[in-house]
């Protein structure tokens, strides 16, 4: 995966466990002005 940047990492530790959580967004051109925006989020269990 090349889209997510550290900068979209947030680390943090719960309890015991290290929890890795993530949001990113990716905006495709469909053609100007008209995009499709895509928002990713997430967490490491």
């Amino acid at each position: 995966m090349t889209s997510i940047k550290a900068k979209d990492l947030d680390i943090t530790k719960e309890d015991d466990k290290v929890v890795v959580k993530f949001a990113y967004d990716r905006e495709i051109e469909l053609m100007d002005p008209v995009y499709l925006l895509l928002k990713f989020h997430g967490q490491s269990k």
